[in-house]
């Protein structure tokens, strides 16, 4: 395809050499330029909690295991972002999948950081693994220093960063978000840990930190219940709930891990309303309970199995399948849980959590030396800094290499595209196996293309596994040759000037190993939106006593397809349509009108469903054009 076909692919040799040359870059310097004047230069005397260098300062056991637990997070992510699959597929993977359904300023910004990673993906990658390494060590090592409180402070930033860029604000603006599968992010609870760290140690003592613990956990638990009912995300929808479930159970693990969560996928399908009641009762009752004050034990003890059961079966643990950079939300939930807990009661009742998880702090994090007390806090000061410096050495090639990549747009090969701007004009269709959805916006258009077994594909160390050629030929007879973005596997975006009336889009589409061919759409211009006629279309359907309906059924459409009939009621026809309940639904496009009929479009984006229907003038369905994965659905509808 012209300009860019697709991402440059990464060979791991190459890539885990420029990483090991970056940490001797670390180690010389941390050595040369930090160590040894700062240890050979002072008087050694070790950490304190005023900040200054003594030995008999011990850390409150609560706050402790928390600094711990804290560092070593940020080592785990650390370490996750150096797994094969990163070094090649973290642009197309996790940063660009981010800006599906987000408001325009967001994914203006998620582009832009997906095409400067594929541009640098080596510099960025080594940079992050770098920042978050350096970040667990100082604040490991840096204790209740000046330097474990630098590492908190940079902590915070870089929360900041991750949150907006590499979790999208916590997907809070788009539909299907959900506290179940990781929102509102789960940097912000490294966030939220960090800044507990950083409070005066009388709250600590004054026992206030237990209370904010429990508070805020329990508004978390309350802002999932919100988001589990809010209509928008799509929760109450069989299609929605499920497929987040058989999403998880389909990353690579054992069978003992994918087994319950693959049957609760099914069960959520069959009874999605049951289920979502269930979940957001029982996070409206753990919240609720949290923040009551009352019964702290009890309600502590049901909130941390409620955090870990959500945190195998709804977020598989966060870090399966290759491409995880965290372990997600429930983690360091319960680790602020735990935190409270040790923090808040001395009593034998928690003796056994304390044994396992209140000594643990850096003192305990690795066996005991045979070594100097004046040895021992030398290591401790050369680890401290040496963190520092990780992020330093991290830092600087990344922000030498962003001027000069923020200053040629040129290498993205078009101009950036403008922003979304609604209405979007929603269309879809099959091309072979393959399958092409389209969003029309103003000056922009985006095709999202999906083949089957899709999860083969995205193992693929290359974007190239599809391929799109592109021309519109618009209203006023102008044809252009269409140069495409990529943005994520099987996503490409491009400029479109659109012209007043009917604008003729070809596609040619390829992916490797899949049956491919070309997919044709007319679109409109400009498009008009209807928010009431699908609730005109429920309120109709519903008085129909029985309709004939005829179905052609293909999932490729270079083969023989399956049709079908059978008679229906108005009200089971509806109760497969997602609109059923007759709720009226904003983004409807009109795509055409004569004086019998009415074609509209919309979409379910959490399913990725793309309908097109043609509505009588007595708003009953004509015929449809549904377009799922793998699936292209033909209807046409007989009234008796």
């Amino acid at each position: 395809m012209p300009g860019m076909g697709g991402t440059q692919t990464l060979a791991l040799p190459g890539f885990y050499l420029d990483l090991a040359i970056q940490i001797g870059i670390w180690a010389v310097v941390a050595v040369v330029m930090f160590v040894v004047p700062w240890t050979l230069r002072n008087r050694v005397s070790g950490f304190s909690q005023n900040g200054r260098w003594t030995t008999e300062a011990k850390e409150l056991r609560g706050r402790g295991f928390l600094r711990s637990a804290l560092g070593c997070m940020w080592i785990l992510d650390g370490a996750l972002q150096a797994q094969p699959a990163m070094a090649g597929n973290f642009a197309t993977q996790v940063i660009a999948p981010l800006d599906h359904s987000q408001p325009w300023w967001l994914q203006d910004l998620i582009r832009w950081e997906a095409y400067l990673w594929q541009d640098h993906a080596v510099v960025f990658d080594v940079a992050t693994i770098l920042i978050q390494i350096g970040l667990g060590i100082t604040i490991l090592a840096g204790k209740d220093t000046i330097v474990g409180r630098i590492g908190l402070w940079i902590s915070l930033g870089w929360t900041l960063a991750v949150w907006v860029g590499g979790e999208a604000l916590g997907r809070l603006f788009a539909p299907g978000t959900s506290e179940l599968f990781g929102a509102p992010g789960p940097v912000l609870i490294y966030a939220a840990a960090a800044m507990l760290l950083l409070l005066p140690v009388r709250t600590w003592k004054d026992g206030e930190v237990p209370m904010f613990i429990r508070s805020g956990l329990g508004v978390v638990l309350l802002f999932g219940a919100v988001l589990q009912a809010i209509p928008f995300e799509g929760f109450w929808d069989s299609h929605v709930l499920s497929s987040m479930f058989s999403a998880m159970a389909e990353t690579p693990q054992p069978a003992f891990l994918s087994a319950p969560i693959a049957f609760i996928s099914r069960s959520a399908a069959a009874y999605p309303d049951l289920w979502n009641v269930g979940i957001i009762a029982v996070m409206t009752f753990l919240g609720v309970g949290l923040i009551s004050g009352h019964a702290i034990r009890a309600w502590s003890w049901a909130t941390g199995l409620w955090l870990v059961m959500v945190w195998w079966l709804s977020q598989d643990f966060g870090f399966l399948g290759g491409v995880g950079t965290d372990p997600n939300l429930n983690l360091p939930l319960l680790t602020l849980l735990i935190t409270g807990e040790i923090t808040r009661s001395n009593r034998t009742a928690l003796k056994r959590i304390r044994l396992v998880v209140g000594r643990l702090n850096y003192q305990n994090l690795f066996p005991p030396l045979s070594l100097t007390k004046t040895t021992k806090l030398l290591l401790h000061r050369a680890a401290a800094f040496s963190g520092l410096i990780a992020i330093a050495v991290g830092v600087a090639p990344a922000l030498f290499v962003m001027p000069s990549a923020l200053g040629r747009p040129i290498f993205l090969h078009v101009s950036p595209p403008p922003p979304v701007s609604t209405p979007i004009i929603p269309l879809g269709t099959m091309a072979g196996e393959i399958n092409a959805f389209v969003q029309a916006s103003k000056g922009r258009l985006e095709v999202s293309l999906q083949a089957p077994n899709l999860g083969s594909l995205s193992n693929s160390s290359s974007t190239q596994a599809f391929q799109l050629l592109g021309s519109l030929k618009t209203a006023n007879q102008r044809t252009e040759k269409l140069n495409w973005l990529q943005c994520g596997q099987g996503c490409f975006v491009t400029n479109a000037n659109w012209a007043t009336g009917i604008n003729h889009l070809s596609l040619d589409i390829q992916a490797k190993e899949f049956t491919g061919g070309t997919a044709t759409f007319e679109v409109p211009w400009p498009p008009k939106t209807n928010k009431t006629i699908l609730h005109e279309v429920a309120a109709a359907m519903r008085s129909v006593k029985s309709v004939v309906v005829q179905q052609t059924v293909t999932s490729n459409t270079t083969e023989p397809s399956f049709t079908s009939s059978g008679v229906v009621s108005g009200a089971e026809l509806l109760s497969s349509y997602p609109f059923g309940s007759g709720r009226s639904r904003a983004g409807v496009v009109v795509l055409g009108h004569t004086g019998t009929s009415t074609e509209i479009a919309f979409d379910n984006p959490a399913a990725n469903i793309y309908i097109e229907m043609t509505i009588g003038s007595n708003y009953r369905i004509i015929s449809e054009r549904l377009t799922a994965p793998q699936h292209l659905i033909l209807a046409k509808l007989h009234y008796k």
